[in-house]
């Protein structure tokens, strides 16, 4: 039960990640104000597998 959860907690705390990194470009590098505002294709990639995962259509608009 405790796992359940955990996982919850975890999908819930990436999507809210993903939310702010989100652009009409791609994925900002980071969340954070003062992080890095570029957007790379690596990162993208590894958050496009993220947003599957969550089957978000909102978010799914940021993948590039």
């Amino acid at each position: 039960m405790k796992a359940v959860c955990v996982s919850k907690t975890a999908e819930t705390q990436a999507s809210t990640i993903l939310h702010m990194c989100a652009t009409e470009q791609g994925f900002r590098a980071s969340a954070r104000a003062q992080g890095y505002p570029q957007i790379w294709s690596r990162d993208n990639g590894i958050m496009a597998l993220g947003v599957l995962a969550l089957e978000n259509e909102e978010l799914t608009e940021s993948v590039r």
